[in-house]
């Protein structure tokens, strides 16, 4: 990192509506530390690809820094894909969870120190995505990818209630969820010659889930491929364990677990909500592929094993 380093922050307005003072916090100490930052704000959903993927073709940017929730970030390293450009994070969304699984975040609290410190670091980690291909369009993921319940609940959540007391909102929502939740298997996958039926699928490329939860031990942003978490269990108490137990152990415990590290696998029909990095997408059928090339986070000195 250059001793006067040009920062182009994108930030994303609705993820940043209680964070804010945070996010100028950040962006002062980094001016302060000799930082030349300039602050860009999305217009709409998808525009942060074009923003991000504009501004390391430039080549005047040292660091691009996305300013929102993990899917304000899975927009940005979208732009980024395939550039030597890095990527940092100012966590500013309800879980962020991948500024959790790259340091930003000690024990889950966000410090402006904390953070500043880390977009103007050296370090740097490799963090490999996963190929995405639904109706049509391809895309990347970043953190997880749900199919069936996670997916749902997001269908049910208030916008106004999350923008203002955060996690809390999904409480209502995951009850409604729990209570629509079919009672058999109800979400179909196929991988090379082989189908089955699932309760609920979770593809993850990262350990944590919701936040501080542990979802796998089997994988790590820093390694190619994916956990793929197939749950055979349907209906509402199923999915009530499910969370109950999400404080104590891994869920990947609660599931068939298997390890992809090059194999595509097609997810969902058109009856199966999907939700990638936190965000609903639709519904399926959606193709999901890990990526070989990894792109470039400054992260913390962490270890994403742990």
């Amino acid at each position: 990192m250059p001793k006067n380093p040009y920062i182009a922050v994108i930030s994303n307005p609705a993820a940043g509506q209680r964070s804010g003072p945070f996010l100028w916090g950040v962006i002062n100490r980094l001016k302060k530390k000799g930082a030349k930052v300039d602050l860009i704000v999305t217009e709409a959903p998808g525009h942060a690809v074009k923003l991000a993927a504009d501004l390391s073709t430039e080549g005047s940017v040292d660091l691009i820094v996305a300013a929102g929730g993990d899917g304000t970030l899975r927009e940005v390293a979208e732009g980024l894909n395939g550039s030597d450009v890095p990527l940092g994070i100012i966590p500013a969304g309800t879980a962020n969870v991948m500024a959790r699984e790259l340091g930003y975040m000690k024990k889950g609290i966000k410090s402006v120190k904390r953070v500043s410190k880390i977009l103007l670091k050296n370090r740097t980690r490799p963090v490999y995505p996963f190929q995405l291909t639904h109706e049509g369009k391809r895309t990347i993921g970043l953190c997880w990818l749900g199919a069936g319940f996670d997916a749902a609940v997001l269908q049910y959540v208030n916008p106004w209630m999350k923008s203002k007391i955060g996690r809390a909102a999904f409480a209502p929502a995951m009850i409604t969820t729990m209570i629509k939740e079919p009672r058999k298997p109800s979400v179909p996958w196929q991988s090379s010659d082989v189908t089955g039926m699932a309760g609920w699928i979770i593809l993850a490329n990262i350990a944590k889930y919701a936040g501080p939860f542990v979802l796998t031990e089997k994988t790590a942003v820093d390694q190619r491929g994916l956990a793929w978490l197939r749950f055979k269990k349907a209906g509402a108490i199923a999915r009530l364990v499910d969370q109950i137990l999400l404080p104590f152990k891994s869920l990947d415990v609660r599931g068939e677990t298997q390890e992809l590290l090059s194999e595509q696998v097609i997810i969902g029909d058109g009856n199966t909500p999907i939700q990638l990095d936190g965000d609903l997408i639709g519904f399926g059928p959606v193709s999901i592929q890990p990526q070989e090339k990894p792109i470039m986070f400054k992260a913390g000195k962490v270890n994403l094993r742990s």
